[in-house]
């Protein structure tokens, strides 16, 4: 042992094994990524504009490419701050360590690197050694292999923000497993200052600390109560509303769809309520009260103090404190049911017959990620932890309540339970074919988005 962290030894022989095993996969992916990018870049046409292509030329900055879409707006942040009300849906931590790189004359482009690959190679880490806790090497290793081959895990090598909130959530969790609490809610806390998400850490290290049971409850359990009985009653019965009003929509049924609409609210208020009232009530007969007066408390009110200046700072600048929120309207994001993009994107693909060559196959491709993360959802409420689930669904809910399914394939790249359960996949062929098609597509999605396309 060379240095300690509270009970964490950080350059134990075991935990330098772990890391050298890291590095090695990552330099690996690395490379790959850094060569496929620059032939991408070099002979293809790449995006200048909604009507316009360049073709390859001398004069591309090509780490500059890496910094593409709101990589741009993430070293605009760190050179000006936040110059415009709408760039402030991108929280300041990442920005603000860009900044700090630029007084040792690092460029901007340069310093998002660093950042987000040193995040990266710690966030590996602390995703074996977390595994480790409840598996054996073989899944830890498996696990790691998934996030390097996931389809959009370029970002986690671009100037995004992606993988300084990996390592900051996975790091929480981790330190929370083995109860040292103090660094949980730190990582915790400053996940909250990297994106909206990291609240959903916070709330999942709380749910560590002061529940008594670490499963949710099972549907023989939920069942078994009246509030529980009804909530599922409400909820898939708004679904099926919200499907008949879909349909009376399209056949033009103005009138039926009005009287459905007005059934159809009346419906997820109750749903919401019910909800609702199950939940606390699931709480407080597992919530541990002996814990409260504890510093561990202490530490869980102080790490929402991070979130809380910065919309405190947003309402010096803006006088709004949830300007993040408001602001979204600008990116043609609002608050809508949870259901709602779903359906709208598969009734758009069912019109354009799901195959159609285009911007359909953008659609096909965040639709098909979505299920994929929807159908793990419901396996980790069977085989996880209750904070893992908490965090899996807030994390999966949140972005698809602002009306649209773009780019989910991004923001569930950070879903650690996710990637832990696609690791536990049992059969070899099965995990070899997810892995072929996670690295091909990877490799198409990094060509277009070096090249200037959206891609998530």
């Amino acid at each position: 042992m060379i240095f300690m962290t509270g009970k964490f030894k950080i350059l134990s022989s075991k935990n330098l094994e772990i890391l050298k095993n890291i590095l090695i996969l990552f330099i690996g992916w690395r490379i790959i990524i850094t060569l496929v990018a620059f032939f991408g870049l070099s002979f293809l046409p790449n995006h200048l504009s909604p009507e316009g292509l360049g073709w390859p030329s001398p004069n591309i900055d090509y780490w500059l490419r890496f910094a593409n879409w709101d990589g741009g707006h993430f070293r605009g942040i760190a050179e000006n701050g936040y110059l415009h009300p709408f760039q402030v849906v991108f929280f300041p931590l990442y920005p603000v360590l860009i900044t700090l790189l630029t007084y040792l004359k690092i460029p901007s482009v340069w310093g998002g690197v660093i950042i987000s690959n040193l995040s990266f190679i710690a966030a590996l880490f602390f995703l074996y050694k977390t595994i480790l806790i409840d598996y054996k090497n073989a899944v830890a290793e498996k696990a790691v292999l998934v996030t390097l081959a996931f389809p959009t895990a370029f970002y986690f090598g671009s100037v995004y923000s992606e993988s300084l909130f990996f390592f900051l959530c996975i790091a929480s969790y981790y330190f929370a497993r083995k109860k040292q609490w103090k660094l949980a809610f730190l990582f915790a806390s400053l996940s909250a200052l990297t994106r909206l998400i990291g609240l959903a850490v916070i709330l999942a290290i709380g749910i560590e600390y002061f529940s008594k049971t670490i499963k949710a409850p099972s549907i023989k359990e939920i069942m078994s109560s009246f509030p529980g009985r009804i909530s599922l009653l409400f909820v898939s019965t708004s679904f099926l509303v919200y499907f008949l009003l879909k349909i009376s929509s399209e056949l033009n049924q103005y009138f039926l769809s009005g009287i459905i609409d007005l059934v159809l609210i009346v419906l997820c208020i109750s749903s919401l309520v019910f909800v609702s009232f199950y939940t606390i009530s699931f709480i407080f007969k597992n919530f541990n009260f002996r814990n409260i007066f504890t510093k561990q408390t202490i530490y869980f009110l102080l790490s929402f103090i991070p979130f809380s200046l910065y919309c405190f700072f947003l309402y010096k600048t803006q006088g709004d404190f949830f300007a993040f929120i408001h602001q979204e309207s600008y990116w043609k994001r609002f608050v809508v049911t949870p259901w709602s993009a779903p359906l709208d994107y598969f009734s758009k693909l069912v019109q354009n017959n799901f195959f159609r060559i285009g911007p359909v196959a953008q659609t096909l491709i965040e639709f098909l990620f979505f299920i994929i993360f929807l159908i793990l959802l419901i396996i980790s409420y069977f085989k996880m932890r209750i904070s893992y689930v908490f965090f899996f669904a807030v994390a999966l809910i949140l972005p698809i309540t602002t009306g649209t399914l773009q780019a989910v394939h991004r923001y569930g790249l950070v879903i650690f339970p996710a990637l832990i359960l696609l690791a536990l996949i049992k059969d070899k062929k099965l995990f070899d074919l997810w892995i072929m098609f996670c690295i091909m597509l990877q490799g198409l999605l990094l060509v277009l988005f070096i090249n200037g396309y959206w891609v998530s």
